[in-house]
């Protein structure tokens, strides 16, 4: 399903670029790792739109493209994609080659796997005193996060270009367990001390949970 979405996205956006006015659109790739919930390499394909010489917006769709971590019989239909959308204030009709920028960013994620091993998860917040163990299950994941977003974009030649931004926000991770096999609840224990405490995945809870949002990105762009 992934490719046939990346291929429609791609055809939209061949048809667009081809009726606009080359001068103002660049197309741009941008590098991710993505979790689902192995680390896999993520392909980020977009469009760049500068309305005029203080203002830019992009659209991007990003897939699942190749697992690093080595194939399991944990998970399998992995399933994974995002769409994300930005609007950026930036001089650029500046001379110099780095252009410094402030934007406003939305996206949305949507991932899925199946569990095939033992695993659990908590109804409701990760608050709860019990915890629900299982031998198998299917997750769904989506993700709507938006971020203020600051960064440099530095010229390399005349249609290639760099950007390199910091973004900063909050997430809204609603997340379902389905299928579930061989349920049963148990009472969870909590540990009483810890010094520096690593979050736990929110795709741990079943429902809804926000999360602090940070994106550091690098993105090529090239302008047509």
């Amino acid at each position: 399903m992934n490719k046939r979405l990346l291929f429609l996205f791609l055809a939209l956006l061949t048809l667009q670029v081809g009726n606009a006015q080359h001068s103002k659109w660049s197309l741009s790739y941008t590098p991710n790792l993505i979790e689902v919930p192995e680390i896999n390499i993520g392909v980020q394909l977009g469009a760049v739109y500068d309305i005029n010489k203080h203002f830019r917006i992009s659209s991007s769709f990003t897939a699942n493209a190749l697992r690093l971590e080595k194939s399991s019989r944990a998970t399998s239909e992995n399933q994974y994609f995002r769409l994300k959308s930005e609007i950026r204030y930036i001089n650029l009709r500046s001379n110099y080659w780095i252009k410094p920028f402030i934007g406003l960013q939305a996206s949305f994620v949507s991932r899925s796997w199946k569990k095939n091993s033992n695993g659990s998860y908590f109804e409701g917040s990760f608050n709860t005193n019990s915890t629900t163990y299982f031998s198998s299950a299917s997750i769904s994941s989506s993700t709507i996060a938006l971020t203020t977003e600051f960064g440099i974009n530095s010229q390399i030649s005349k249609r290639l270009s760099l950007d390199c931004d910091f973004g900063i926000g909050g997430k809204l991770v609603s997340t379902k367990y389905s299928d579930v096999k061989d349920a049963s609840t148990q009472l969870r224990f909590f540990p009483k001390c810890g010094i520096a405490p690593i979050p736990e995945p929110a795709y741990w809870v079943n429902g809804n949970i926000y999360r602090f949002q940070i994106n550091p990105t690098l993105t090529i762009l090239y302008r047509l």
